[in-house]
């Protein structure tokens, strides 16, 4: 009869080696503003959108003062002094307006702001992939294929979120 042997299986080696100290992701730093201008040039081939967006923005900081404005003066002129009511259905008209055309001008504003990050970050997710099959095969060996691809995920993803 055979012998069976109680004695532990030889474990190969295995080529990468485990270090904690590398998986551990660096901390947050402040702000810079350097890193800021550097990913502002990637809004550049979007300038007129950007522009656009820019505007809209202005016009929505203007809109938000001028319906708080509209409707006092129906409160405090008509309503107040007992006007014919085609004078208050005038000034409801009015805020009915511009409230429609707030809300035109946050769908759009919206739109133009999606449109132009959605962009900047696949213009920046092509320039990260191109880099990346640049690099040596040395880097590959030194680097888990794991690490660098929850990296550029997750730097492109926290990019997209703000």
């Amino acid at each position: 009869m055979a012998e069976i042997s109680t004695a532990p299986a030889a474990v190969p080696y295995s080529i990468t080696k485990l270090r904690p100290e590398l998986d551990r992701e660096p901390d947050a730093r402040p702000l810079d503003f350097g890193l800021i201008r550097r990913l502002l040039t990637y809004m550049r081939p979007y300038a007129a959108k950007r522009n656009w967006l820019l505007v809209s923005v202005v016009v929505r900081a203007i809109q938000l003062p001028c319906v708080a404005w509209v409707i006092g003066r129906v409160i405090n002129g008509p309503i107040a002094h007992g006007a014919p009511l085609s004078s208050v259905v005038a000034g409801a008209l009015g805020l009915f307006a511009l409230a429609l055309f707030t809300q035109v001008n946050f769908h759009f504003r919206q739109r133009l702001a999606l449109e132009l990050g959605e962009a900047v970050v696949h213009d920046l997710q092509q320039q990260i992939f191109s880099h990346v099959q640049q690099m040596p095969m040395s880097f590959f060996n030194r680097t888990k294929i794991g690490r660098i691809i929850s990296r550029v995920t997750s730097d492109c993803e926290a990019m997209r979120i703000g």
